[in-house]
């Protein structure tokens, strides 16, 4: 998929500008950081999520994360799988 169709399928999910700023940032905070640092943050953010979520939110979070993966290679896609399954979402 290039470019314009991704751009254009995140278009669909209305993505707030504050939204944009906190990816940014994120990305930012993560880009020196090993897969295993990133691993260990992911659980750990995870853990916050269901404490701090209703049980709809959280859910939310997992079925936008199902929609984007046609937008993922297959590294990607297969890194997901084991992140969810590690969660007990896979």
């Amino acid at each position: 998929m290039d470019k314009k169709n991704i751009l254009r399928k995140l278009e669909e999910y209305n993505i707030k500008d504050e939204d944009v700023e906190m990816i940014e940032d994120i990305a930012e905070d993560y880009k020196d950081k090993s897969e295993e640092e990133m691993f260990i943050e992911i659980i750990r953010l995870n853990e916050k999520m269901e404490e701090e979520m209703s049980y709809d939110e959280y859910e939310a979070i997992f079925e936008q994360l199902e929609d984007i993966r046609h937008l993922l290679s297959d590294e990607q896609n297969e890194k997901l799988n084991i992140i969810l399954k590690t969660l007990r979402r896979g």
